[in-house]
């Protein structure tokens, strides 16, 4: 349970910046961070590297997922963080809750998606995050093998977006 090696890092794809992926996939669709998106929300995130799983989460069953039990999640050089994205107070101005970018200030990322702890000791991840998303299975397969190196052993993979 640590921060990713190097191995991992090259697995994981190199860092970007906010968007740089969806811009590089889909320049016809240029997205820049909005106000408040940038700014790193500290009060909200939890350090999953080296602690695994919150002691206090909101769980729900397999088929029950939605917007009210989804976490977000990004994996930067210092590791895994995840918060939940409905979190009150949060800095964004133009969305009603985080976004990946207020995880890492605005800064770079290996990957980010959104989470659902299931009730047990399962969680469901995607990959789905306009600023940090996987490109390729490569870089899925090392989010995967991540998330159980620090913890996590039973992770599923949404292919369906909720």
């Amino acid at each position: 349970m640590a921060k990713p090696n190097q191995l991992q890092k090259r697995q994981l794809g190199p860092l970007v910046r906010p968007f740089e992926r969806h811009n590089r996939l889909q320049p016809e669709q240029k997205r820049t961070l909005k106000l408040g998106e940038g700014e790193l929300f500290s009060v909200a995130i939890y350090d999953a590297t080296e602690d695994g799983r919150p002691d206090r989460v909101i769980t729900t069953k397999l088929s029950d997922r939605d917007s009210a039990n989804k976490y977000i999640w990004v994996i930067t050089p210092n590791g895994l963080f995840i918060a939940y994205e409905a979190t009150p107070g949060h800095p964004n101005r133009f969305r009603t809750g985080l976004c990946h970018s207020n995880l890492t200030g605005g800064k770079r990322a290996y990957q980010g998606g959104e989470l659902w702890f299931i009730e047990g000791d399962v969680i469901v991840i995607n990959f789905y995050s306009g600023r940090y998303g996987a490109e390729n299975k490569t870089q899925e397969d090392a989010v995967l093998l991540y998330f159980q190196s620090v913890g996590y052993q039973t992770v599923l993979i949404d292919t369906e977006r909720v």
